[in-house]
């Protein structure tokens, strides 16, 4: 199988690709957002605001996620095993939509009772979500599952070869965050 399984939560060394997949995928959309092929004003203006730290929620968000994920799956395969379980990408990829799901209306529940004017960052939240709703949840589950997907290939390339690709990765932000239009 050309993917490799990425699931199991006590494995470590899957942690810098799923990092990478994560960063790979966050650098094409806010490329495609800050360059106007992905209309959005709105997240336009959130990366241009906040920049690395827009991008750091993004990426912090996603990993937490599939932590979440990965501890999930990696217990249910074990209850499951005698049954003859094996490894899933799509079940792993469901597990990880839910636990997004469930990241995102925790996360929801906690900044509707902060009042706007409070801080910055939650009323940028808060905009987003008002705007686009379901929306969010879809497309923050097609950015899961290609993460999963760009992380289980990446996963067979060498530690160096992670360690390079994840600081290439890391210098492309300056130069997408500070393009002008």
């Amino acid at each position: 199988m050309f993917l490799s399984n990425i699931t199991d939560y006590t494995n470590t060394s899957d942690y810098l690709p799923i990092l990478n997949g994560i960063v790979i995928i966050d650098v094409i959309v806010v490329s495609l957002i800050i360059s106007g092929i992905l209309r959005s004003n709105l997240l336009r203006r959130w990366y241009e605001t906040y920049k690395f730290a827009a991008c750091f929620l993004d990426i912090t968000t996603f990993l937490i996620t599939i932590i979440i994920a990965r501890y999930v799956y990696s217990f249910w395969a074990s209850q499951n095993n005698s049954y003859g379980f094996t490894y899933s990408i799509p079940i792993f990829i469901f597990i990880a939509i839910l636990s997004q799901f469930a990241y995102d209306f925790v996360f929801s529940g906690v900044i509707t009772n902060m009042p706007y004017g409070h801080n910055d960052v939650v009323d940028g939240f808060k905009r987003y979500a008002h705007k686009y709703g379901g929306f969010a949840f879809l497309f923050n589950s097609i950015c899961m599952t290609l993460i999963i997907l760009v992380a289980s290939l990446i996963s067979k390339l060498s530690l160096n070869s992670n360690i390079i690709l994840f600081i290439s990765l890391i210098s492309l932000y300056p130069y997408i965050l500070y393009t002008t239009n």
